[in-house]
């Protein structure tokens, strides 16, 4: 799984410091958003950005060209991390 995220090579024309993680975008009185925040925190960086930058994209297209990847890689790369998210958060929040 690993080997993909060797292939994550940003498009140099574009700033993608917007997409560092900041923990201040949840709100910690719900404590399914703290429990998913904390899941999201324990990513590696270059899965961190991706699920993140693919959160406000919504679109494997934009986020593929955005970071220079094929759009099956970034698709393996979000279902990787989604079902990392559902086996950490547990069934019975969703």
């Amino acid at each position: 799984m690993a080997f993909r995220y060797n292939k994550l090579k940003p498009n140099q024309d574009i700033d993608l410091s917007e997409y560092d993680y900041d923990d201040s975008i949840f709100n910690d009185e719900d404590p399914k958003i703290t429990e998913l925040k904390r899941i999201i925190s324990e990513l590696p960086e270059p899965q961190r950005r991706v699920i993140l930058i693919y959160a406000e994209l919504a679109s494997y297209h934009k986020v593929s060209d955005l970071l220079n990847v094929s759009q099956p890689t970034i698709a393996n790369i979000v279902k990787d991390i989604r079902k990392h998210i559902y086996k950490a958060y547990g069934s019975n929040h969703f």
